[in-house]
């Protein structure tokens, strides 16, 4: 029932947001500062946004953005671990 709830909601936001010319013109304006955006958070809210309004290249573009992240973190975890002597697992 949730997951069923949860699906309806999101296709009512979708076609809001389609048909909604200050929702677009917002998007466009996120889309024009995806390049800008530092934080992890944000990076990851715009993406949720972004695929609520079923814009999948701007998603694309942000989740790559948060791989890119997480793989540096990882790599800093394990070359910290590395240091120190700990097997990295």
């Amino acid at each position: 029932m949730d997951h069923t709830a949860h699906l309806v909601m999101v296709r009512g936001i979708h076609v809001v947001l389609s048909q909604d010319p200050v929702v677009s013109k917002g998007l466009s304006c996120l889309r024009s500062v995806i390049e800008d955006v530092r934080n992890t958070y944000t990076t990851a809210l715009l993406a949720y946004t972004f695929s609520l309004a079923r814009d999948t290249d701007s998603r694309q573009q942000l989740f790559k953005k948060l791989e890119d992240v997480a793989i540096r973190r990882y790599d800093g975890l394990l070359q910290e671990r590395t240091k120190h002597g700990h097997c990295g697992y």
